[in-house]
């Protein structure tokens, strides 16, 4: 086929002196590309190679002395038009774009690439088309999803952005981010514009994601520039132009943030007015027990006076009648008389010690009903005992309490309950 071009033996055809004959055959049948050499004066065919066979449909005989547009191969004659024109003004075309249609009517996007040359002194054009339908299609579905994508950004009201991690350079905002910032975003260094800072952010997180491409980088940050409290979400994700790019995610948690310093703000004082509470309440039960106190004082004294009446009478008669000292047995019933007052006169006084004590914290423990039974019955002694006797009445009480559960009280110092 190339023979019959008019191509001669100094290797003129392949467009460049002493390039090997052998080589340029090797390259030109080889070729996966339609490979088609022209005649600049009539625009016919003169050598087509096997690929272009394949991508066209037609044989090579049918294709040599035929123009392109007797073939019908060009599908849009104004991109034939256009080709013409700009391999007349160029030696080389290069990376021309144009729709083929093959001998079956079916439609193939191609790209082309074309050169000027000359064979046995006339001009011819060597042209290569390449079947780019499948990587056209490929990149129209990449290219829509990542308009879906982008469009799904843009309906979010929360901060996203892209950007280079090698550069910084910012690719991609979102109508949320762009709305926060008064002048166009993309373009610029994510951590001058996000930041305000005049180098990369110490803090960046470039580095962990990444080391971990696959995975979400999650974290909290303060944003000074906006007085914004932010929850990020980074991950690296594949760009178009096939470059690894950091995305950011950022959700605006200030309202948050904020409720829950209220929070601990209002737990704080809470425990502050509870302090205060608890301190104005044991002020106020010091106050009652003094003041119930001082109301018991004068019956109190009333009782102590006739415990200390038996003290005094026979320690007087002990200690003025000699005689007395001679029956042992008398002796024994005063000082036993005595020991006795002396012991109700101390549980009055630790009773009322325990009544009014303040105290540091209140300790509940289980406590046994009889147990309190005959405290109740010891402190008040003095009333329904001494009174009594000191009017010839004589009272003895008696208790009998059968087993029963215990139940929690409070109890003071002594360790008895109150």
């Amino acid at each position: 086929m190339i023979e019959q071009s008019g191509h001669n033996k100094n290797g003129s055809a392949a467009g460049g002196e002493g390039f090997d004959d052998t080589a340029f055959e090797a390259i030109f049948h080889s070729s996966p590309d339609a490979i088609i050499i022209s005649r600049v004066s009539d625009r016919k065919v003169v050598a087509v190679n096997a690929g272009c066979t394949t991508i066209t449909g037609y044989e090579q005989h049918e294709m040599v002395g035929k123009t392109s547009a007797e073939l019908g191969i060009w599908a849009d004659l104004k991109e034939r038009d256009e080709y013409w024109a700009l391999q007349m003004n160029n030696e080389f075309v290069k990376n021309f774009p144009f729709t083929m249609r093959d001998r079956h009517g079916s439609r193939k996007s191609c790209m082309l690439c074309a050169k000027m040359m000359k064979i046995d002194g006339r001009d011819y054009v060597m042209g290569v088309a390449r079947d780019i339908t499948e990587e056209k299609k490929t990149a129209e579905a990449l290219a829509a999803e990542h308009a879906q994508l982008l469009a799904i950004f843009d309906s979010i009201d929360e901060v996203i952005y892209v950007s280079d991690p090698a550069t910084h350079e910012i690719l991609y905002v979102n109508t949320a981010t762009q709305k926060r910032f008064p002048h166009k975003l993309v373009g610029r260094a994510c951590y001058r514009e996000f930041q305000g800072l005049d180098k990369p952010c110490p803090f960046c997180t470039n580095a962990i994601i990444m080391k971990n491409p696959g995975e979400a980088h999650r974290w909290e940050f303060h944003n000074a520039l906006l007085d914004r409290d932010y929850e990020l979400v980074d991950r690296i994700i594949k760009w178009p132009d096939g470059r690894d790019v950091r995305f950011e995610l950022a959700i605006d948690i200030t309202e948050r943030t904020q409720a829950q310093q209220r929070l601990e703000d209002a737990n704080r004082r809470l425990k502050e007015t509870l302090g205060q509470l608890k301190q104005s309440e044991d002020q106020i039960l010091r106050h009652a027990r003094l003041s119930a106190l001082g109301q018991m004082a004068r019956g109190i004294s009333h009782e102590l006076n006739n415990i200390l009446t038996p003290i005094l009478g026979y320690a007087d008669l002990l200690l003025t009648r000699e005689e007395k000292l001679n029956d042992k047995n008398e002796v024994r019933s005063m000082l036993g008389m005595i020991h006795s007052a002396a012991l109700d006169a101390g549980k009055i006084v630790t009773r009322l010690h325990d009544f009014f004590r303040p105290k540091a914290h209140d300790i509940r423990e289980p406590v046994h009903l009889h147990e309190l039974v005959e405290s109740v019955v010891t402190f008040t002694l003095p009333r329904w005992k001494n009174e009594m006797v000191a009017k010839g009445i004589s009272i003895e009480i008696t208790t009998e309490i059968q087993d029963c559960p215990q139940f929690i009280a409070t109890a003071p110092r002594s360790g008895k309950p109150s």
